[in-house]
């Protein structure tokens, strides 16, 4: 009889109610609650803003976008001012401007740093 069961349960296949290696529901719960979450309070806004009355088009790209692949549409204004704000977390940033397709550096007086292109980067470090 023994035999009998142990052939009924080879030909048997054991039923999965998971995926190999997944977590448990309640595994993930707990794994979602220790997740750390960065609290909205520790981002900073911050504006940008450039002059350029005759550019038609403005963007921001930085470490923080990715560079060109998400670089940032400033919203043109009457005075000529192109300017966007965005929410950063502390950090170290380095960014800059393109207007109409030619990289620009901020007008303001901003520590820069030199980049791999030749050129110079500005730096924003948000404490």
């Amino acid at each position: 009889m023994a035999r009998k069961a142990k052939e009924t349960a080879k030909k048997t296949p054991k039923k999965r109610t998971k995926a190999a290696g997944a977590p448990s529901p309640i595994m993930s719960d707990r794994i979602t609650k220790l997740r750390p979450t960065i609290s909205k309070e520790l981002y900073k806004e911050i504006e940008f803003s450039f002059y350029a009355p005759l550019a038609q088009d403005v963007k921001l790209a930085g470490s923080f976008s990715d560079w060109q692949k998400k670089a940032i549409r400033l919203n043109p204004s009457e005075t000529g001012h192109w300017k966007t704000k965005i929410r950063l977390k502390p950090g170290r940033y380095e960014y800059r401007y393109l207007i109409d397709g030619q990289w620009e550096n901020d007008q303001r007086k901003i520590e820069q740093i030199m980049n791999a292109h030749g050129s110079a980067n500005n730096v924003l470090v948000i404490s």
